[in-house]
């Protein structure tokens, strides 16, 4: 998930705002590396002045809780505008992509109405034996998880166009921005 939870606790406020620190000063490093340092600071180094800049940054959270959550909530939010952006943009790009070479490439599925009195249902064969967990008291064979079996139906279905769809619902999963909601507290399960 590319966004921070909300609201913001105090380990995760300080997490974020170590994190920062450690970027401040790797960019500060970087830059004093690529640039011409004044003479007071050229003497330490690229690699000093950033780790002096990254505890500057970090006595500053720290001493200042304040502005580390104005920091985190300043992040959270830019990110979740990120997210819902970046998530559009993708769909839109992606659903006629793929979804129009479907229409082109042809697919296995039936996307028509029966005619009237007629039905669209065609006898399949039964499943493996594998394919349930447990049959015949006998271990499953399950070779590449979800993924693979996903993969293997695909190509056995005729369905490869399928197989573009596993890119993308990882990436929308990746900018979800709904948070999991939590269990009540104080609820047990009885058995």
């Amino acid at each position: 998930m590319l966004v921070l939870p909300r609201p913001p606790r105090r380990a995760w406020v300080r997490a974020f705002w170590i994190v920062v620190s450690v970027m401040v000063g790797g960019l500060v490093a970087v830059l004093a590396a690529l640039l011409t340092l004044p003479a007071p600071l050229a003497r330490f180094g690229p690699g000093p002045v950033g780790a002096g800049a990254a505890l500057v940054v970090l006595l500053a959270g720290l001493l200042m809780p304040r502005l580390a959550v104005l920091g985190y909530r300043a992040w959270s939010k830019a990110t979740r505008r990120y997210a819902r952006f970046a998530g559009e943009a993708l769909i839109a790009v992606w659903y006629p992509v793929l979804f129009g070479a479907v229409g082109l490439g042809g697919s296995a599925l039936l996307r028509r109405r029966p005619e009237p009195g007629q039905t669209l249902w065609r006898a399949h064969s039964t499943l493996d034996a594998d394919t349930y967990r447990s049959l015949d008291e006998r271990p499953a064979v399950d070779t590449g998880g979800w993924l693979g079996r996903y993969a293997r139906w695909a190509v056995r279905s005729r369905h490869l166009w399928a197989l573009a769809l596993v890119p993308l619902l990882a990436l929308l999963a990746a900018l979800e921005t709904e948070e999991p909601e939590e269990a009540p507290a104080g609820i047990y399960t009885l058995f």
